[in-house]
């Protein structure tokens, strides 16, 4: 539960970020409450899932995450690559 709430306050003090140091600070703190749940997650998965079966979903769930970070990270690269070259967005 205290994973969840960082996670929580953390995302909803990133939409009142006045400037770009609280937004990098309030998204660390996200970041941690992240973690935590992904942490949460694997505990509950070695809850539910019998020890001779864990390791083939453990593959399937990282395999999973492997492509959605893969994903991710992709279209970050290429949406920097879009801007224009005064690195200024236009809108």
């Amino acid at each position: 539960m205290i994973a969840i709430f960082i996670f929580t306050t953390g995302n909803l003090l990133c939409g009142f970020a006045k400037n770009f140091e609280q937004l990098i600070v309030f998204r660390v703190w996200a970041g941690l409450g992240g973690g935590g749940i992904n942490v949460l997650v694997l505990i509950i998965m070695s809850d539910i899932v019998s020890l001779k079966e864990r390791g083939k979903v453990s593959l399937l769930t990282e395999t999973y995450l492997m492509i959605v970070s893969s994903i991710r990270w992709s279209g970050s690269r290429s949406g920097r690559s879009a801007r224009p070259a005064s690195g200024r967005c236009v809108h």
